[in-house]
């Protein structure tokens, strides 16, 4: 746990060990949806990409998603007299409060949720909060489904030959 000065008091952030299965899933799912747009920023450039403005409005949506999951994920308590957000009251937080709370997040070096590294397997288009490929096995392919390497269509697997 790390305690962090927030408006109004003082708050507890969780260790990303200390992360429920329910929060893990959120933040990875959060991370999925974002992270083919922090593979295009970082193939133009962020900053060149932001200056172009080439976010949509469902990039900067699914940004923020991301950042909401994560502070709802990580805070474990505060002083403040009021509940803990959820991902679906985070918005009504008072602005100071809110922007605080984000910017303790992105200020975060140990923070792998938001950690969207290049995975060096060119057919995983992204990376997972906890560096999967972001593909869950029950998305996986079934062997009888995967992509022969020299064309992408369908092959049939021997699955009883070993690996």
């Amino acid at each position: 746990m790390k305690d962090v000065t927030i408006p109004g008091g003082t708050a507890k952030l969780r260790d990303e060990g200390d992360l429920t299965p329910r929060q893990k899933k959120a933040l990875k799912d959060a991370a999925f949806a974002v992270g083919p747009v922090y593979q295009r920023l970082r193939a133009q450039g962020t900053e060149r990409a932001l200056q172009e403005s080439s976010l949509s409005a469902t990039d900067l949506r699914r940004i923020r998603e991301l950042k909401e999951a994560t502070v709802c994920a990580l805070l474990d308590s505060w002083s403040l007299d009021a509940p803990l957000p959820t991902e679906s009251t985070i918005a009504d937080l008072e602005t100071e409060l809110y922007d605080a709370l984000v910017a303790l997040i992105e200020a975060e070096p140990d923070n792998t949720a938001t950690d969207f590294s290049v995975n060096p397997d060119p057919k995983a288009p992204t990376s997972g909060a906890d560096g999967s490929s972001g593909t869950s096995s029950d998305e996986a392919p079934s062997p009888s489904q995967e992509s022969s390497p020299s064309d992408g269509s369908p092959s049939a697997t021997d699955s009883s030959s070993p690996e």
